[in-house]
């Protein structure tokens, strides 16, 4: 494996799994894929859409990615796998997004838009008019659980920019996309004194 140190250790646990999987047991997950998906194909024949929790627990606030990784994709992966189409929608609730995803049959090309739309109250949104928003709200929550990440060492992509960037006094860097501001101001620390960081995103807060 190149680079272990640029991965977190959820990630290299996952890749080392993987690495300990058995060509013949591939080829047979391969070999049982099409039957799987014909057998959901077959049993959506008469159902129009099915409506479900996209996540089976609310995003936790902080907590180590390999402990939350499971429950967050544990109903997006059984469609991962069949292929069929879904459409996942914000749900109202407090604290962070909840998300409702509507799963519809495989190939059914007129269900896409259509049924979207009705989903959501026949409301066309662009992501530039909702994200903002959504990103806005839960800023100062987002930039707790990063900081927290980062000071347990669990983003080494995030520390390996800060070393390509090879901040020094007295530059002038751009930071686009970026949220709320974590990186931004680590390289403003490197490029002090003289220097400025001026930091660009979607969500105005």
């Amino acid at each position: 494996m190149e680079f272990p140190e640029k991965y977190g250790a959820d990630v290299i646990g996952h890749i080392r799994r993987g690495l300990e999987i058995l060509a013949v047991r591939l080829e047979a997950a391969l070999l049982a894929l099409p039957r799987l998906r014909g057998q959901a194909k077959n049993a959506m024949e008469d159902i129009d859409a099915l409506v479900l929790p996209a996540t089976a627990s609310s995003r936790p606030r902080s907590a180590p990615a390999n402990e939350v990784r499971e429950p967050l994709s544990r109903f997006t992966r059984p469609f991962n796998t069949t292929g069929q189409p879904v459409v996942t929608l914000p749900a109202p609730a407090p604290g962070l997004p909840v998300g409702i995803q509507v799963v519809g049959r495989t190939n059914a090309e007129r269900w896409r838009s259509p049924l979207g739309s009705r989903v959501s109250g026949d409301r066309r949104h662009e992501s530039k008019d909702f994200f903002p928003a959504v990103f806005s709200r839960h800023a100062e929550a987002y930039q707790r659980r990063l900081e927290n990440i980062m000071a347990r060492g669990e983003a080494p992509g995030r520390a390996r920019v800060i070393e390509l960037a090879r901040a020094r006094p007295g530059m002038r860097v751009l930071d686009l996309a970026c949220g709320p501001g974590n990186l931004s101001q680590r390289l403003a620390a490197q490029v002090a004194p003289g220097g400025e960081v001026i930091g660009v995103d979607l969500a105005p807060a």
